[in-house]
């Protein structure tokens, strides 16, 4: 019953979708295509200076870093909503636009229309029959760079990434994970299907602020397994859990932290939990952004999803290489 659900919903969702790309969605936004990108800079991924580690400078080539295994889904978001690596269309929603301004080249600009209250947002749905799964609800990491003022203003619930068992103009239904802030905690919540949120590994906004670097693009790492997998069950990584403060936040006070009695490092720039938890939530589609005042407000760039849970060593690797993991990985 499950699977007939879902391939029903497949179909429904596609032709939604492509209905949805059509007519600029339900809250009366454009739609930004992939045309308005047309400008959006070149990038020279044979050039190993231009890719921040595509190669040696005696001209072999390099393996990939251990990171790059696993890679199930990454969006460059550079000329195109499409993924590099994904079979699955991408969607915007409300005001969602790419623009040249990325961290590395081009990104999503997901504004929050503050005098209407609309949202903007890249959908990615799952084919749950007959295709490849790429997105895992059972365990997996997700990368991303985001500039805005989420964490700054306090406003609303930003939304930096979530899965969904919904798509517009469906009411937004939970289907697992979210990287939010949410009621002045900031991090990964499980999303059940008309069951509210449960915090997994969150943080208050003021604690977090400090390793965030103002109107900078700021790396966000996020994990998660269900069940007993024998790993962290939520992991949590901020500009490659480094602990760097910016402005006026002083030493770090978490130098010498350690997981407690329960198997926990609770650091909120690079913090784990090892507390099993379990969900009945399935993903019908992968979300950067939100609707109404869920809009991060900012911008969203290279984005990438594992099957499976980074190590500390790997987060702090993306985040060295300082370059798009498409180019590093060589998913183009």
């Amino acid at each position: 019953m499950r699977a007939r659900r879902l391939a029903a919903a497949t179909v429904v969702a596609v032709a939604t979708l492509r209905a949805f790309a059509a007519c600029g969605g339900n809250d009366g936004a454009s739609v930004a295509g992939e045309d308005d990108a047309a400008s959006l800079p070149e990038r020279n991924i044979d050039d190993p200076d231009a890719t921040g580690g595509g190669g040696d400078t005696d001209g072999t080539i390099s393996q990939p870093p251990a990171f790059c295994d696993g890679i199930v889904f990454y969006a460059s978001l550079d000329k195109s909503y499409a993924p590099e690596r994904g079979n699955t269309p991408g969607t915007p929603f409300g005001g969602a636009a790419l623009v040249p301004s990325g961290k590395f080249a081009g990104s999503a600009s997901l504004p929050l229309d503050g005098s209407a209250g609309d949202g903007s947002a890249v959908y990615w749905y799952t084919p749950p029959d007959g295709g490849v799964p790429w997105f895992l609800n059972e365990k997996g990491t997700v990368s991303l760079w985001y500039r805005g003022p989420a964490l700054d203003d306090n406003v609303g619930s930003p939304v930096f990434w979530r899965v969904t068992d919904s798509i517009p103009p469906q009411p937004v239904v939970g289907g697992g994970v979210a990287f939010v802030l949410f009621a002045g905690q900031f991090g990964i919540f499980d999303t059940p299907p008309n069951a509210g949120q449960v915090a997994l590994l969150t943080f208050p906004r003021t604690s977090v602020l400090p390793y965030v670097q103002p109107g900078a693009f700021n790396h966000f790492v996020t994990g998660w397994m269900r069940g007993d997998g024998g790993g962290p069950s939520a992991l949590l990584a901020i500009n490659g859990g480094k602990g760097t403060t910016y402005g006026d936040a002083g030493p770090d006070p978490y130098a010498d932290a350690s997981p407690n009695d329960a198997g926990d490092l609770l650091v909120p720039y690079r913090a784990y939990r090892s507390r099993r938890w379990d969900s009945d939530a399935s993903a019908l589609a992968f979300r950067i952004g939100g609707t109404t005042s869920s809009a991060p407000d900012g911008e969203t760039d290279d984005v990438a999803v594992w099957n499976r849970v980074l190590s500390f060593d790997e987060v702090s690797a993306v985040y060295s290489a300082n370059a798009p993991i498409g180019d590093v990985c060589k998913l183009h």
